[in-house]
């Protein structure tokens, strides 16, 4: 949304925000991959190491519903004459 609206603080917000939970998320997954060394890795793990299109397409759709009910939420406040 910071794109369309050409909204340069929120773009840099978003990128940090982005980052942070991109830094956040590794970090998590390495210190449970550290405690936990001792687990065998079974064929129903290694499965879900290699997505398939459905995985894919799940991961493509999510966004875009969140963004829709964001701007339903948006559009609802404004005055309906703003936007002819």
């Amino acid at each position: 949304m910071s794109l369309v609206d050409a909204d340069t603080k929120l773009l840099l917000q978003s990128l940090f925000t982005l980052l942070v939970g991109t830094i956040g998320v590794m970090l998590t997954a390495f210190i449970i991959g550290v405690l936990h060394r001792g687990i065998l890795i079974t064929n129903e793990i290694m499965a879900r190491t290699a997505p398939n299109l459905m995985d894919l397409m799940v991961a493509l759709s999510a966004p875009s519903d969140v963004l829709m009910g964001d701007m339903k939420d948006i559009l609802h406040h404004h005055e309906p004459d703003r936007w002819v």
